[in-house]
Order: C-alpha cells, then structure tokens, then sequence
C-alpha cells in the first residue's frame, strides 16, 4: 500500500513539473536559471546606455517602483554609430526568462538571433517578474489571472523600447514586439495599449482575455497594426477552443480564461478593418511526423494585414524546425515552419513598405 501511494504521489509530482515546463513558453521553457527581479540595493538606473558590445548585454532599469531585467543583443559586424533596420522585442512564456529565451538551440525564440546577425537589427530580450507562484511572467489582459504579480509591465516595456529606439535613432514603425503563450498575451496588451510605439506584432500560441482588464483591453487598440498569428490546432494550455488557461490538476481556473484562437484571429481582423476580406491561402506539410501542415492564412487589403498561421494536430510548443521541443501536456510541435523567421519576414515586409 505504502508503494503504490508513493508510486502515485511521484507520478503526480512529475506530471506538475511536465506542466510547468509547457506552460512555461510556447517552446516549453523551464524555470532553470531564470533570473530575479534585481533589489533596490543594486541601484539600477533609470537610463539605458547609449552603447553595447557586441552579442549579449545584460542590464536593469529601474521603472515604476521596481527594478526590472532585460539582455540586449547586438549583431554581428555592429560598431559604434551604426544604425539598425528595426528593433525586435521578445517576450518569454510564463515560466521563462530572458536567459532561457535566448539560449540558442534550446529555445525556438533564439533563432532571432541568427536573423539579426544576417538583417542587422536590434533584438531585447525582457524579464517579467514573479507571480505568486514564483513564476516568471507578465501581467496580460486577464483580470482572473489570481496568481499574477503587481507589476507595471505596459509602462516597463514602454520605458524600454522608447529608450532603445531614441538612443539608436529608430522610429516607432520599425520596433516590432514578438512573444509566446504568456508574452504571446502580453504582446497583445502592449500593443492595444500603446498603439504608437510599435509597427507590428506576432504571437504563437497566445489567445485574447476572456474577462480583460478595464480600459485598452476591452476596447482594443486606437488604431490598426499588422499582426501576425501562430496557433496549434490542439494546444490544451492555451486552449485552441477557449477556456481555462493551464487548468490542469484542479487548479480552479485560476490563470483565468482565454477565447478561441479563431476569436483572437476575427479580433485582429475587425482592428484592422479586415473582416470581410477573403484570405489568401497556402499550406506548407514538410515534416511528416509532427501532426499535420502548416496552414498560412493572410488577409489584406493592400495597406493593412493580418496573418494567421493554423498548425494541424500541433499543441502548445512554439513551432521550429531548429529547435525540438514539446512533452506529453504541450502535445505535438509542429515543425514546417520557424516562428522566427515567419515574424521576421512579416515585419521586414512592414519596414519594406
């Protein structure tokens, strides 16, 4: 009897920990060396330096009452005074952390790096902070999410980008935000609240608040930007149909609920006055064994554009052809196309017109 109990309780234990890793990013990121919110001792400034070495800078900044984490990556070939085609930030999962998002070959959104090196752009990688849980995330537009910290991240970001983008002579059409899951949503926030500093977005596996907080995230946006959308067809962690997020192990819904992935795709539509358009359709299946095809749908109007990319029989796994990744909760990534080179084109082409 006393086996068969400790049998269950450690099989339980270790399907939690299978499920804080899925919920962690949609690459399925771990809580490994992420880093803390710095304390007020360490004195982080309020201003962003105006220079970097090349590859990974790591700071603070001390913003709305707290001191707050990022890790800035330079390109390759970059040198003093050279200017930047864009500014990409990248938003970690829930769970995550800038050290993990960036660790290349472990995580689907390290990839950016490589396309920064080859198109000579800024990328930033943010910390969120702590939620009750002792995990790392960031305040999106859930107003049930019980477990989440006080934190200001709107004004964090804001603090940061405006920064980056004035100290290295970059306009607000050329900064671009891309995130997973958590910072999927949180992507979502920013740019709703915060319209005029970004010129695009991209989110893989991340759904709209069913119950959002009051202001930009009931209202939406004050004007349209291009978005981009990636979504498993089978994702039971940000459910694909809507729902509770994570809700696992009678966990009483306590991240809160999200709509559908389709909801989220019509939202974006209707911002940009898409609705009644006709997409454009392609499907790309060049991987046999990761579920089904990717399915590109892209709706635009010459001026304004949405893309949404559906993963048949993909989870919640952030998909990459570079970077394996997923477990037995996330389900099954997809592996026909990049979530980061797809975000990239999508912003170059912005740039571009």
């Amino acid at each position: 009897m006393v086996r068969t109990r400790a049998t269950k309780l450690f099989a339980l234990f270790g399907t939690l920990a299978v499920l804080q890793s899925a919920e962690a990013s949609t690459s399925v990121e771990s809580k490994t060396d992420t880093p803390k919110s710095m304390t007020s001792s360490e004195k982080c400034p309020k201003q962003i330096a105006k220079e970097f070495s090349t590859g990974f800078t790591d700071g603070c900044i001390s913003t709305g009452g707290r001191d707050r984490i990022y890790r800035v990556y330079q390109p390759k070939g970059s040198s003093v005074g050279k200017k930047y085609s864009a500014l990409v930030v990248v938003l970690h999962g829930g769970g995550g952390s800038s050290t993990v998002a960036s660790d290349m070959g472990k995580s689907p959104l390290a990839v950016f790096q490589t396309l920064a090196d080859k198109d000579n752009f800024l990328l930033v990688y943010p910390d969120g902070t702590d939620d009750e849980t002792e995990k790392t995330g960031w305040n999106d537009c859930r107003s049930d999410d019980t477990s989440k910290s006080g934190a200001n991240d709107v004004e964090f970001l804001a603090h940061l980008i405006t920064q980056l983008k004035d100290n290295f002579q970059l306009n607000s059409s050329q900064v671009f935000i891309a995130g997973t899951s958590n910072g999927a949503m949180m992507t979502f926030r920013f740019a709703m609240e915060k319209t005029d500093l970004v010129g695009g977005i991209a989110g893989a596996s991340g759904n709209l608040a069913k119950n959002p907080v009051s202001g930009r995230c009931q209202h939406g946006p004050f004007g349209s930007l291009p978005v981009l959308l990636t979504h498993g067809a089978k994702d039971v962690v940000v459910p694909t149909e809507g729902g509770c997020v994570g809700n696992f192990f009678r966990l009483k819904c306590r991240r809160g609920e999200v709509q559908s992935a389709e909801a989220t795709v019509q939202f974006w539509l209707k911002v940009n006055g898409l609705s009644e358009v006709k997409p454009v359709t392609s499907e790309i299946d060049f991987a046999k064994k990761d579920g089904g095809a990717a399915v590109e749908r892209k709706y635009s109007d010459g001026k304004k554009v949405v893309v949404s990319w559906w993963l048949k029989g993909a989870g919640h796994a952030t998909p990459s052809k570079m970077v394996t990744k997923g477990n037995k909760l996330a389900g099954k990534q997809n592996r026909d196309i990049e979530f980061a080179e797809v975000a990239w084109d999508f912003f170059k082409n912005q740039i571009n017109q």
